[in-house]
């Protein structure tokens, strides 16, 4: 199979999350606050593209990141299946960045507001229901949970 930028792909690729735990701006301290975390962002990463929302980019997106050492945690999901992920953000490429989804967020309202941030596109994107529910660190803590799971189930 080949991806969309004609890259030979299969099922045995890497799948990542990854957070932001670096500094940020006053946006990234607001999330940070809210959550009572470390992690503002997270990431999908997978054969080194990064796939996410962000305000920055205007919404969905992928794009070659070079992280700076310190800023990011990175936990490997063996159990994500790389092509469903890919064929969400495909799906869902022109989708807006998720103000709404923020503002739900920060004040715990629990709707699912139009647009996508990066939580709650990785959250879907790995096939978790109600995504608009997760935010960086409940979404790392699910991760995680669903991989001691995995890693049970196989011993």
């Amino acid at each position: 199979m080949i991806d969309w930028k004609g890259v030979s792909v299969d099922n045995s690729r890497v799948v990542k999350l990854a957070a932001y735990v670096g500094k940020g701006d006053l946006f990234n301290a607001a999330i940070r606050r809210r959550t009572g975390s470390q992690m503002s962002h997270c990431e999908i990463i997978i054969d080194g593209l990064w796939y996410s929302a962000s305000l920055r980019d205007r919404g969905v997106r992928r794009k070659y990141i070079d992280p700076k050492p310190g800023e990011w945690e990175y936990q490997t999901l063996p159990w994500a299946e790389a092509e469903k992920i890919i064929q969400w953000f495909d799906k869902n490429e022109e989708v807006k960045y998720g103000l709404g989804d923020i503002v739900c967020q920060l004040f715990r309202i629990n709707i699912d507001a139009p647009g996508e941030v990066c939580s709650t596109a990785c959250a879907a994107s790995l096939d978790f229901q109600n995504a608009f529910k997760y935010n960086p660190k409940t979404l790392w803590k699910a991760c995680r949970a669903k991989t001691l799971a995995w890693e049970a189930a196989r011993s």
